[in-house]
């Protein structure tokens, strides 16, 4: 999924705030992790949320 979604031009950005971003940031934080609230999630974040579902 993109970190953002382009809104009719090449520098208009509305960045995804779906609910599985806002669960993988709550989930970052209860461990530690740093996480901005806007933004893209690190990969090594996202991919250690994904890990731990299994």
């Amino acid at each position: 999924m993109p970190a953002y979604v382009v809104n009719g031009t090449a520098d208009t950005f509305l960045f995804d705030r779906s609910p599985e971003n806002d669960a993988v940031r709550a989930w970052a934080r209860a461990r530690g992790y740093l996480v901005n609230d806007n933004g893209r999630i690190p990969a090594a974040i996202r991919e250690a949320y994904e890990n731990q579902q299994d």
